[in-house]
């Protein structure tokens, strides 16, 4: 009856601990990848690095121990350093690594986004395999989530960004319409630049009220502001509201709208 009983408390005592390890684990994990983005501890990120290497934590994706590494070599921790390495290789080059770590371990989605372009420019180069190309699809992915969550907070620039993706087609299906609803976005949340972009998709007379809002913005775009004046200059406009247009461009240092003012000015005076 007693070996029963102590068999039994054995058996509860294993079946308990093996109930926690996961929480534990999780918990500990947490802890370290805290220490080590949030208050910028090296050692922890070092330490996280080498039990994601060991696996004795599970890796949340293959690179996650580099770019623990690296954020611990950022930090100043000599030994990372050398321990980055290796993991550098995948990338191609060890500043894609640095890049990576701002997208996946600090969530930046334009670090993403560089990430998924450098990548996918070496691989068209031909100086990675296919594994280099998936992983440019990953960031690409997760570079589109990140800006779709920060443009529903209304931010344009994340909105720009989700647009950009959209329009490349990595990682995620080619989705003009959605490229140029997201470009459309930014330019009603004030991005001039998102402004300018979205006149040049549409061209022809219904491109002036974007390129005038692009260009009136603050700050203002002289690129936008020299296609406003050619655009109502193409539109056969007033000429005093062409030559307002050139001057405007000319004065935000546009070198072909002072090219214009000047001719201009140069006829003028041949004539009088």
């Amino acid at each position: 009856m007693r070996v029963l009983v102590l068999g039994l408390v054995g058996g509860t005592l294993t079946a308990l601990a093996a109930g926690l390890s996961g929480p534990v684990a999780a918990w500990r994990r947490a802890t370290l990848s805290d220490d080590c983005i949030r208050t910028s501890d090296s050692r922890s990120c070092d330490t996280l690095g080498d039990r994601l290497e060991r696996e004795t934590m599970p890796r949340r994706y293959p690179e996650e121990p580099g770019l623990y590494f690296a954020l611990a070599c950022e930090l100043g921790l000599a030994r990372s350093c050398v321990r980055a390495q290796p993991w550098a290789r995948r990338y191609s080059d060890y500043e894609a690594l640095e890049t990576d770590v701002g997208c996946m371990l600090r969530g930046n989605a334009f670090a993403c986004e560089e990430v998924s372009n450098a990548l996918r420019t070496e691989h068209e180069e031909g100086k990675g395999d296919a594994d280099m190309l998936d992983l440019a699809r990953a960031r690409a992915r997760r570079a589109l989530d990140l800006y779709l969550q920060d443009c529903a907070q209304d931010r344009p620039e994340s909105c720009l960004g989700a647009s950009r993706v959209y329009w490349r087609g990595l990682g995620v299906a080619s989705n003009p319409p959605e490229a140029r609803a997201k470009e459309a976005r930014a330019c009603a949340l004030g991005l001039g630049e998102a402004c300018e972009l979205e006149a040049d998709d549409r061209g022809g007379p219904d491109a002036i009220p974007l390129y005038r809002k692009a260009c009136e913005l603050t700050p203002p775009s002289p690129h936008a502001c020299l296609k406003l004046a050619r655009a109502y200059e193409a539109a056969a406009a007033d000429p005093s509201v062409v030559g307002a247009s050139y001057e405007r461009a000319c004065d935000l240092l546009s070198v072909d709208a002072c090219l214009w003012v000047s001719r201009r000015v140069e006829h003028s005076s041949r004539e009088k």
